[in-house]
């Protein structure tokens, strides 16, 4: 078996015909899907079986609830192919995703491949796939550092992997926040060399439902100090890669966690404070590692979020 395409599945119904079909689409046929539907309450299930169905590269099994790093563990235990791919059910594959990720490594030699992936809304639009024959490939031996300094991103579907890669490689699944940027980071400290594909191959659906855009809860809180504590555990033994995090990974997510909650509820403003608090309390994150701007806009809009809240309970 070539490639093992491993996709969570909770409540994709209406968008799940989309994604498999272009997988179906695949210039190149040796693969397996393994669909993980993690307790879907909606008509998921039955649009799997379907497509299994209709094709036995498809493979079902069902969970339950308990979160998509579970369902893609799952998945990855079941794979039986040589290279693995991570997509989302609610997203569109290039019909050469595999076959050009496949050339790329074969070609340089790689561990894993890194290529452009768009973002859409709505009904998809073929004419976005372009003529991907014959894209360059460059070999990046520090994945990790470039990945922070172009902005890679920290989604598991921006890579293909050799299956060799991914071993030992935890998900994440027991966080409720950034599971993916957790998987993403933990694996990059592995310090494999990447191939830099520069093709267009994968296509992400941008939708009102979307995780970033709920009101921010306090498992949320507890989901983001989790992430920035292990990979700062993991990251310990090396100091200038931990800076790095830091400043351009950890810092980067407080601000936009922070403007967020400027526009939901005071609410949402007393938890950010209890998230700054609980990472400064680890050392994980300090009011230092803000620029001087960010570091007293943030202090003085908490200051007002906490003396709003003791007035409304006087």
């Amino acid at each position: 078996m070539l490639c093992s395409i491993v996709i969570p599945v909770y409540n994709n119904a209406p968008h799940l015909p989309a994604c498999l079909d272009s997988i179906l689409a695949q210039d190149l046929s040796d693969w397996e899907c393994i669909l993980v539907d993690d307790g879907s309450s909606d008509d998921s299930v039955d649009v799997c079986r379907r497509y299994c169905g209709i094709d036995a590269r498809f493979r079902l099994l069902t969970l339950s609830h308990a979160g998509g790093g579970a369902a893609r563990d799952a998945g990855f235990r079941e794979a039986r192919g040589d290279f693995v791919f991570y997509s989302d059910a609610d997203d569109v594959l290039h019909p050469s995703l595999i076959s050009a990720s496949v050339t790329a490594l074969d070609t340089t030699l790689a561990q894993f491949v890194n290529f452009d992936c768009v973002p859409f809304s709505g009904e998809f639009d073929p004419s976005l796939f372009g003529d991907v024959t014959g894209a360059p490939a460059d070999v990046v031996h520090d994945p990790f550092r470039v990945s922070l300094d172009e902005g890679w991103g920290r989604a598991m579907w921006r890579y293909f992997y050799r299956r060799e890669a991914l071993l030992g490689v935890w998900s994440g699944s027991k966080f409720t926040r950034c599971v993916d940027r957790h998987f993403s980071f933990t694996f990059l400290k592995k310090g494999l060399p990447c191939a830099r594909l520069h093709a267009a191959l994968y296509f992400y659906r941008q939708h009102a439902q979307s995780q970033v855009r709920r009101p921010l809860a306090s498992r949320d809180v507890e989901g983001y100090v989790n992430y920035m504590r292990s990979i700062s555990s993991a990251y310990r033994g090396e100091p200038g890669k931990l800076r790095l995090l830091r400043r351009r990974e950890f810092v980067p997510l407080v601000k936009s966690i922070f403007r967020k909650a400027l526009d939901g509820t005071p609410d949402e403003m007393l938890l950010v404070a209890k998230l700054i608090g609980a990472l400064r309390g680890e050392s994980i994150l300090r009011y230092r590692d803000f620029s001087l701007n960010w570091a007293f806009r943030i202090w003085r809009t908490i200051g007002e979020a906490r003396r709003k809240a003791g007035n409304a309970q006087v």
